[in-house]
């Protein structure tokens, strides 16, 4: 009886260390890992195909101009269906002009940006 609980006893002692070492072994893979997967993320990153537009001399990027256009035809659509007395028919309303930006800001975005 004294000979089990012995071994009990050495294998609960050498469990830490097998935890330490794969605690090791995973912070190890992490810090080879995280370079690679970055690398791999950013490639798109590059200046020559990057979607920018010159305004005045200074470059902004595509999706700026996209979502600036996309808001200001949601608003003259808002416009249009005050006018037309539409729009106290929308519910929810702060989902559907939500809809709107978006869906003006990708058709910008694919009627001049589109490669």
């Amino acid at each position: 009886m004294k000979l089990g609980k012995n071994i009990q006893h050495s294998t609960a002692e050498a469990r830490p260390a097998n935890n330490a070492q794969r605690r090791i072994k995973t912070r190890r893979a992490a810090r080879l890992a995280f370079p690679g997967a970055a690398g791999f993320l950013l490639t798109g990153c590059r200046s020559a195909h990057s979607p920018t537009v010159d305004v005045l001399g200074s470059y902004f990027p595509a999706w700026i101009i996209c979502i600036v256009t996309g808001l200001v035809l949601t608003i003259l659509t808002r416009q249009v269906l005050i006018i037309l007395k539409l729009d106290k028919h929308i519910h929810p309303a702060p989902l559907v002009y939500l809809c709107l930006i978006t869906s003006f800001t990708l058709l910008v975005w694919l009627m001049f940006f589109k490669n």
